[in-house]
């Protein structure tokens, strides 16, 4: 995930090597469109990361506590897991949450799965 950092602050143009600004930020979110591979690469090492008991599938208890550590709140996310739970098993397979990520970061679809990756907002 530090190599997100150094590509953030890289590709945003950012004017001090220690912070990044919304807009400078922003930058490198509309640039992630050609940036497939690092998308991808960031999404399994996010996956492994969620997957807390190393079953290699996230779970609701698990996704909830990576919403909450991102946001402070894990509000919601119990309504729509069923929507990001693609095929319905209960779980996110690792194909599921790359998807899921890339088209959260990548995709502009308002009615993708993909949007609620972090809960509805």
């Amino acid at each position: 995930m530090m190599g997100w950092w150094s590509a953030i602050s890289t590709l945003s143009g950012a004017e001090h090597p220690d912070k990044v600004s919304l807009d400078e930020l922003m930058n490198v979110v509309d640039q992630l469109s050609a940036l497939e591979d690092a998308v991808d690469a960031t999404a399994d090492v996010m996956f492994d990361v969620i997957d807390e008991n190393g079953d290699d599938r996230i779970a609701l208890t698990e996704h909830k506590q990576v919403v909450y550590a991102w946001k402070g709140s894990d509000d919601g996310i119990e309504d729509v897991f069923p929507q990001l739970d693609i095929n319905g098993d209960g779980h996110l397979s690792r194909a599921e949450f790359r998807d899921l990520w890339s088209g959260f970061w990548r995709g502009d679809d308002p009615k993708s799965p993909s949007q609620w990756v972090f809960g509805p907002y």
